[in-house]
């Protein structure tokens, strides 16, 4: 193979490479999907994992704002008192700011999870689900 070709052929999985890492970084994977590469096998399973990653975290992060402001914020508020009278002003207390934070910590925990692994296997050229959410793909 010439030299030029080589190269060209090196810079072209460097790309490859570069849209697969892309495609575990939040929107990124819309990329993906339109680069002159797109109809690459690998880069079109880690774009649908991707996809399903971003699915995953905006389900996740809807189910845990329904938690954090239906029951914490109902079961572990009281309200403010001025003089003895009630002001209309809620305060949340110190358990169910607990809550929340952790609530809110794991979802960006394994948010952040998912990507390095994902990133990984792009790192170690592997097409691998990710776990629980990775069969759940449906762009291969």
């Amino acid at each position: 193979m010439p030299k030029g070709k080589e190269e060209t052929a090196n810079k072209k999985s460097d790309n490859i490479k570069i849209y697969k890492i892309l495609s575990y970084i939040g929107f990124l994977w819309i990329i993906g999907l339109f680069v002159p590469e797109k109809n690459d096998k690998k880069l079109r399973f880690h774009v649908g994992q991707g996809i399903i990653l971003t699915i995953f975290e905006f389900c996740a992060s809807f189910v845990v704002s329904i938690v954090n402001n239906l029951i914490v914020a109902n079961i572990f508020r009281h309200e403010i008192m001025y003089f003895g009278y009630p002001t209309g002003v809620y305060n949340v207390s110190g358990v169910g700011v607990a809550i929340q934070t952790i609530l809110n910590l794991a979802l960006v925990a394994a948010t952040i999870a998912y990507a390095v692994i994902g990133i990984m296997n792009v790192v170690n050229n592997k097409e691998k689900e990710l776990p629980i959410i990775g069969k759940l793909a449906f762009y291969k």
